[in-house]
C-alpha cells in the first residue's frame, strides 16, 4: 500500500500511440485500459503483456517427451 503512484502533473504531452479501440481489464483494478498499456490509467500499476511461446518451443517439448516416452516403454 505504500507504493508511489503515477503522478501525472509531471508528464508533458506526447502522443502515446495507444489503440483505445481495443481494450482489456487492468489485471489490477479491473478497469478497461488499452490492450497495448504498458501502465494501468486507473491505479497506475505496471501491466505487463502476457507472451505465447512460440510454435518452434513446442516443437521441442513434443520431441522431448516423445523421447522420454519412447526410452520409458522401450524395454
Amino acid at each position: 500500500m505504500g507504493q508511489a503512484k503515477f503522478n501525472f502533473k509531471e508528464v508533458t504531452e506526447q502522443e502515446e500511440g495507444l489503440d483505445f479501440s481495443k481494450k482489456v481489464p487492468c489485471p489490477h483494478c479491473k478497469k478497461p485500459i488499452p490492450y497495448n498499456a504498458t501502465m494501468c490509467l486507473y491505479c497506475g500499476e505496471t501491466v505487463t503483456t502476457p507472451t505465447k511461446p512460440s510454435p518452434f518451443m513446442w516443437v521441442i517439448v513434443g520431441v522431448v517427451i516423445i523421447g522420454i516416452l519412447f526410452m520409458l516403454f522401450k524395454g
